[in-house]
């Protein structure tokens, strides 16, 4: 935006109507980003990546008067609180993204492809991705091989 960034636009936004219900799509990851477009007024905080079914649910959710972080957010947020600081995120030098261990918990409980992309609010063909990637950063022959190497490391909770 020429004038001005999206954090200030919802600051005027949220200072002129504040009873305005307003949902911030960004490319912006860092928590001090996310903390401020929350204390201007967004009740809404997504990634520009999010697919057409979680931007509708985020309409919803601010419609009904609730407030909705991405599921990638949501995600890093409870990995905070539930995992203890230090767990294990790597193995044998190989590291995963969380979003690929987020898959990686859905796989394992038996989830399709589909199953975990509408879950993680993103397409089948990402998780494709994110299995195929796993599977080769841990040089495993199949999906089932993936689940053991990561039971063996305490990657599955």
């Amino acid at each position: 935006m020429p004038e001005m960034n999206g954090l200030e636009l919802a600051k005027v936004i949220h200072e002129k109507y504040p009873d305005l219900q307003t949902i911030l799509l960004t490319i912006q990851e860092d928590d001090q980003h996310i903390q401020q477009a929350f204390q201007h007024g967004i009740k809404s905080y997504l990634f520009k990546t999010a697919g057409e079914k979680e931007v509708l649910f985020a309409i919803r959710q601010v419609a009904e008067g609730q407030p909705y972080l991405c599921a990638g957010l949501s995600d890093r947020v409870i990995k905070k609180i539930a995992i203890p600081q230090g767990a294990n995120t790597k193995a044998e030098g190989i590291e995963f993204s969380e979003r690929e261990l987020e898959a990686l918990q859905l796989i394992a409980a038996g989830f399709t492809n589909e199953e975990t992309a509408d879950k993680m609010f993103t397409s089948k063909r990402t998780v494709e991705g994110y299995r195929q990637a796993m599977i080769e950063k841990t040089g495993s022959k199949n999906s089932l091989a993936l689940i053991a190497f990561a039971m063996r490391h305490g990657l599955l909770t």
